[in-house]
């Protein structure tokens, strides 16, 4: 009776243990779904800040470009002025 007893008790803690090993399995399996989820989740905002970066630096070279024109155009429009100024009657 008292082996019969202490395989009973032997038995109910290799059930408890491994219990314990599956709930520990599933908190695993659940912080590697939840790491996943999050990898994909920084995955995608890395490439939405990559392609931002990207229109940023069009974006900024196309006002480079535009800066240049109108500086461009200012220089010509003083030269225009100045040339005009010299013709002015009464100098």
């Amino acid at each position: 009776m008292a082996l019969f007893v202490l395989l009973a008790a032997v038995l109910a803690g290799l059930w408890f243990v491994r219990g314990l090993d599956d709930s520990q399995g599933q908190k695993h399996a659940d912080e590697l779904h939840a790491l996943q989820e999050q990898v994909v989740q920084l995955t995608a905002e890395l490439e939405e800040k990559r392609m931002q970066g990207e229109e940023d630096r069009a974006n900024r070279e196309q006002l480079m470009r535009r800066i240049d024109s109108m500086s461009a155009e200012i220089k010509k429009l003083k030269t225009e002025l100045a040339f005009y100024r010299q013709q002015k009657p009464g100098k």
